[in-house]
């Protein structure tokens, strides 16, 4: 509210020149009276609206209001201070009220004010001073041109006279009791710009509207610094997670770097860092060592007795079960314990009765007196004469012997000699046959002796030597151990041979010409003695310490299965009884939708079934040419054929594509260098693949079959070709014995997967796209796709049958020829949950320590 300003007595230059010094030396834009007892919350909030009122963004305050409680410092001049804060202030704010009006302090500060503060000297004390009605009455008696003061109780009578003319005033008796004094209330933000206007000399709604703009222009201002800050909030909590997510990741990586180099020396080592830092953070690394962990750890339990050291392992004659003996202390009976193979799990242990063996059925153990027990809970059985008798041990055929140099092979009964070959070695320290008494493995003697004046030397050869019994049948050296060969055993069929050695590894070759297959890392003493499962799934390795370690190395044996049981480990379905008298001779193919199945029916016939009815939709016949193989396109609608078997020459030059629905060829693919050995449709079904002589993959326009794109992609014949199952990665293998891996973006070889001794015939991703199979003439491998590693090997050499099942869990793979397949153990691949999983639980069942077993009593 604006107030009348009075007349000055003083000339107009003296005025003037006041004014000049004055603003120069003002410190208070304006001085606040009142009465603490009437005004004491009041006054603050008047204050403080003065200060905030249309106040610039980087100002303290817009205007500079002196008030006692605020103002003064702890003095005991306190006269002084308000004396000489009147006399720095531009203007005087006078809070009526009765209570005012009755205070000496008040009066004092307005006697000052009006009388003796360099404001008066300018003539200006009366026009600045201001009044704010708080509680009473303000009456103005315009006869007499002063105010009423038998009803004005507001104001003491030092003001009587004063004005010349009634002033206006800002009347806040009706605000003063509530609650929000502050410039959110309209009315009490309306009074503040009265008293605001007049002390900064400028019109009441200029200043509002400069209020409302800076009001609005600080919240835009106050919106975009809480807006930037909680963009640097963010921005800040980001780095940290990203800080945190570097620290995690070069923490997972180092580990897995340090799995990948134990993986030479302990395995199961190597996968329990892989685990740890699979834990840290989940990394393309270290998910690589975690999968080559689980594949080169083929350690599957730890096998300890509770009462001592185990002196010999068996397998039982079906290889279910597994018998060790451990014999505490000399000249008491030996304790024998039995663990079940599938998880390396103690079963039961058979007491006072010393060493034992299993019966030629499997179902009970023998004990050295006669005794027999159940083999799966050591009871008893009952007793009588031919139970008694323990069954005699089987006896050798053959015998071997070292003569002078000469390693003599002879029959044990007829001691007829079956061979004779010069022996390259010292004595002969042992010698097994093969079940057929093909092939016998001999290993030298060994021993330490010390020379004059030298350490203590090691004594024998450091290999292990397989020989023909009655013919040179693949003579081999077995050679890749550190020190000397203490044990070895032969596979079924004497498909492949494990030696054990004093380095504490065990090693498996493949009998005919000797070549390395596997290394079993992971005892701490030298090994004793090793034995291979009756069905080849498991080797099991003792060591000096009197512990034995079960191993599932991938060396299972063949068995047959029929091509529906192998189509649901491949695909994870069964497959539905299919029409028609034509029946698969093979395992067929499925369409990646699921819904066509597609099988050679005979060498010149594919038949096309519907996988959810078993119906027969087609027949397709190709009498120019058989070996007809064939991969059905992602929606089943057509099916590209080649003709000829890969390992062979023979073969035709096109590759043909066929409708379905009308059984005929739509087109032919020509190889132009020569025959076509594979084919495949990528999964979206945009192009095929064809493999052909001259090691060139073609790829065609699956909608136009037009040659799209011609690649290198062998020194010889290419034999294999497939995509993953995201297409994002294909697969070409050839006769150079190299695989290679490409990214389909841009058409280039991303890994060269070479290690076979002989030509690559096949090769898959497995479901996730993970991991490479390559079936080469020799075996299978395994390489991690992402890195090119290999990490893995495993029996069997058929590129049909061989594959990651659709769960992970298994690895099929074939022999050439035959109906048989081969079933392991793979675990290697599929989400981090799995692999996690996996690695769980086979770290505890390897970590877990063998708690003794209830027993059997000792017989009364």
């Amino acid at each position: 509210m604006p107030f009348a300003l009075s007349t000055s007595s003083q000339t107009l230059p003296h005025a003037i020149l006041a004014s000049q010094i004055l603003v120069r030396d003002m410190t208070y834009d304006a001085f606040i009276s009142y009465s603490h007892a009437a005004d004491g919350k009041l006054a603050p909030r008047v204050q403080s609206g003065l200060h905030q009122f249309a106040k610039p963004l980087l100002r303290l305050r817009a205007l500079h209001v002196f008030r006692d409680q605020t103002s003064l410092s702890a003095t005991p001049e306190l006269w002084s201070s308000i004396e000489g804060a009147l006399n720095r202030s531009r203007y005087f704010i006078l809070m009526a009220s009765p209570d005012a009006a009755a205070s000496a302090w008040v009066q004092r500060e307005i006697d000052h004010w009006l009388d003796h503060s360099p404001i008066s000297g300018a003539g200006k004390a009366v026009e600045h001073f201001l009044i704010v009605l708080t509680d009473g009455e303000l009456v103005w008696n315009q006869q007499v041109r002063d105010w009423d003061w038998n009803r004005t109780n507001a104001l003491p009578r030092r003001l009587s006279g004063v004005f010349a003319e009634e002033p206006l005033y800002v009347d806040m008796r009706s605000v003063r009791t509530e609650d929000d004094l502050s410039l959110r209330n309209p009315r009490f933000l309306d009074q503040i710009a009265d008293l605001a206007a007049t002390i900064r000399g400028r019109s009441k709604e200029e200043l509002i509207g400069e209020d409302v703009r800076i009001v609005r222009r600080n919240r835009r201002l106050a919106w975009s610094a809480g807006t930037g800050l909680a963009i640097l909030t963010v921005i800040a909590a980001v780095m940290a997670y990203v800080a945190t997510l570097q620290r995690d990741t070069a923490r997972s990586r180092e580990l897995a770097a340090r799995a990948t180099a134990q993986l030479t020396v302990d395995p199961h080592q190597s996968l329990l860092l892989s685990m740890e830092g699979a834990r840290i953070a989940w990394t393309a690394e270290v998910a690589s060592a975690l999968r080559e962990s689980l594949t080169r750890s083929s350690l599957r339990g730890v096998l300890r007795s509770p009462s001592g050291k185990l002196t010999s392992v068996i397998f039982s004659p079906v290889g279910d079960r597994i018998l060790g003996t451990a014999c505490p202390t000399a000249g008491k009976p030996c304790v024998v314990q039995l663990w079940e193979t599938a998880l390396a799990r103690p079963t039961c242990t058979i007491r006072g009765h010393g060493a034992a063996r299993f019966a030629s059925d499997g179902k009970s153990v023998i004990a050295y007196d006669g005794q027999r027990f159940d083999s799966s809970t050591c009871r008893d059985l009952v007793a009588d004469s031919s139970n008694r008798v323990p069954a005699d041990a089987p006896v050798p055929h053959f015998e071997v012997a070292n003569q002078a140099g000469t390693l003599i092979i002879r029959n044990v009964l007829t001691k007829k000699v079956s061979r004779s070959v010069r022996y390259p070695g010292e004595a002969i320290g042992g010698a097994v046959f093969s079940q057929d008494d093909r092939y016998v493995v001999t290993w030298a003697a060994s021993g330490i002796y010390s020379e004059s004046g030298g350490g203590p030397t090691e004594i024998g050869d450091k290999t292990a030597h397989v020989w023909g019994v009655k013919y040179a049948d693949n003579d081999a050296v077995l050679a890749g151990h550190a020190r000397a060969v203490t044990a070895a055993d032969f596979g079924p069929d004497a498909e492949f041979v494990v030696t054990g050695s004093d380095d504490r590894t065990a090693r498996i070759w493949i009998t005919r010409g000797g070549d390395p297959f596997a290394v079993l890392r992971g005892h701490h003493t030298p090994i004793r003695a090793v034995r291979v499962s009756p069905d080849g799934a498991h080797v099991v390795t003792l060591s000096e310490e009197g512990t034995a370690l079960l191993w599932e190395p991938g060396t299972g044996a063949p068995v047959k299965q029929s091509y529906k049981a192998t189509f649901a480990l491949r695909y994870g379905m069964p497959l539905p009884d299919l029409r028609g008298s034509e029946q698969p001779i093979e395992i067929p193919a499925l369409s990646a939708d699921g819904t066509t199945i597609v099988a050679r029916v005979e060498s010149k016939r594919i038949g096309v079934w519907d996988a959810r009815t078993g119906d027969r939709r087609a027949l397709l016949a190709d009498d120019a040419f058989g070996d007809l193989r064939a991969w059905p396109s992602p929606d089943g609608k057509t099916v590209v054929s080649t003709t000829g078997d890969p390992r062979v020459v023979a073969g035709d030059e096109f590759a043909r594509v066929w409708d379905v629905a009308s059984g005929k060829v739509i087109a032919k693919l020509e190889g132009k260098e020569g025959p076509i050995y594979g084919a495949a449709y990528s999964p979206d079904g945009t192009f095929i693949l064809t493999v052909s002589e001259g090691g060139v993959a073609r790829l065609w326009s699956a909608r136009t079959l037009e040659l799209s794109k011609v690649l290198s992609a062998s020194e010889g014949r290419l034999l294999a070709g497939t995509f993953d199952s995201t297409g994002a990665q294909m697969l070409t293998a050839g006769r150079d014995s190299i695989a290679r891996v490409w990214d389909t973006r841009t058409w280039r070889a991303t890994h060269d997967l070479a290690g076979h001794k002989g030509g690559v015939v096949g090769a898959a991703f497995s479901p996730d796209g993970t991991v490479v199979t390559t079936v080469g003439e020799d075996y299978t491998r395994i390489w991690d796709a992402t890195t090119g590693k290999e990490i893995g090997a495993y029996l069997g050499n058929e590129p049909a049958n061989t594959f990651i099942s659709r769960d992970c869990s298994k690895i099929v793979t074939g022999s050439y020829g035959g109906d048989e397949v081969r079933v392991h153990s793979f675990d290697a691949c599929g989400t981090e949950a799995q692999l996690m999983a996996t690695s769980e639980e086979r770290a505890r069942r390897i970590a877990d320590n063998v708690q003794p077993i209830p027993a059997r009593p000792l017989a009364k």
